[in-house]
């Protein structure tokens, strides 16, 4: 049974876009690098943070004090 026209445009068309994912898939690979977990880690970290920024500075203030003290 032969193959109607519009079958073959929608093949031709899912094809195109599983290219298209593929390159997409490993140009995110490439700019992951093997630093990624740790940048994820610290964005992480940052955004618990930012709201809390002077909370957080007092605190490094004291533990930096009290580790000079008893250190």
């Amino acid at each position: 049974m032969p193959r109607s026209p519009s079958r073959n445009l929608l093949s031709d068309a899912v094809g195109r876009d599983a290219a298209q994912m593929a390159a997409h898939m490993l140009q995110c690979e490439a700019a992951r690098g093997g630093w990624f977990g740790l940048a994820g880690a610290l964005q992480r970290v940052s955004a618990a943070t930012a709201g809390r920024l002077v909370t957080v500075a007092c605190l490094g203030a004291v533990l930096l004090a009290a580790l000079s003290a008893f250190g």
